[in-house]
């Protein structure tokens, strides 16, 4: 897969703007204020996010060098798919996003609830020797989500209480990064990459000149 980046523009919502700004107001139903956040169906049989996300989705380079980082990372709305009274469906294809991190609560500047914000990581279902595992992330990287949900006082007027917000990161391993590295070159005009045509694969990046309008950035408590 071959990730398009933005330049110029970096999306770098608070939490209180993800709750407030984007997920309170799609749930509702009202338009929100971009469209950096987009629409993706992550979890279920065709979640696999290899397959879900496309080179033309408004990916962000995490980092101070586009050309140099390896880190990636998207904001999507989707919606949660109960199974049962308590639990939530969390697989994607044939694997899971897992982990028992502490949830994180975010407050307005009143000091109330109201946004919850928890993490996973990508992970293979069934049981993979150590060597499987290795080659599952030298073909597809490390992912890992934060997923932003409404809390209680968030929720009043809202049509919708199955969406969230998930914001995706992805980093391929360092063994490939620093065999891309090996690859660059210097020039009279800065780094030049050589690139073999049979190691494009995805990770080579595109820079398309758009310009895009970032909303003004409020702190956090």
């Amino acid at each position: 897969m071959a990730f398009s980046s933005r330049v110029g523009y970096r999306f770098m919502p608070t939490h209180q703007q993800v709750i407030i700004l984007y997920l309170q107001a799609k749930a509702i139903g009202l338009i929100v204020p971009s469209n950096a956040i987009i629409d993706k169906y992550v979890y279920g049989k065709n979640g696999t996010h290899w397959f879900v996300f496309s080179e033309n989705d408004p990916w962000e380079v995490v980092g101070e060098c586009q050309v140099s980082s390896s880190k990636k990372e998207i904001f999507v709305f989707t919606k949660l798919t109960k199974l049962g009274k308590r639990n939530i469906e969390r697989t994607a294809g044939c694997r899971t996003w897992g982990g028992k991190s502490k949830p994180e609560y975010i407050k307005n500047c009143n000091g109330e609830v109201i946004g919850i914000k928890k993490s996973f990581t990508f992970k293979v279902n069934g049981d993979l020797k150590p060597e499987e595992m290795n080659m599952v992330h030298m073909e597809n990287g490390h992912w890992i989500m934060h997923e932003y949900t409404l809390a209680r006082i968030s929720l009043e007027g809202v049509k919708n209480r199955d969406y969230v917000v998930c914001r995706i990161m992805w980093d391929f391993p360092k063994c490939l990064r620093e065999d891309e590295s090996s690859n660059v070159v210097e020039s009279g005009f800065g780094t030049v990459e050589k690139i073999d045509e049979s190691r494009k694969r995805k990770f080579e990046f595109e820079y398309p000149n758009e310009n895009r309008v970032c909303i003004e950035k409020i702190s956090d408590d």
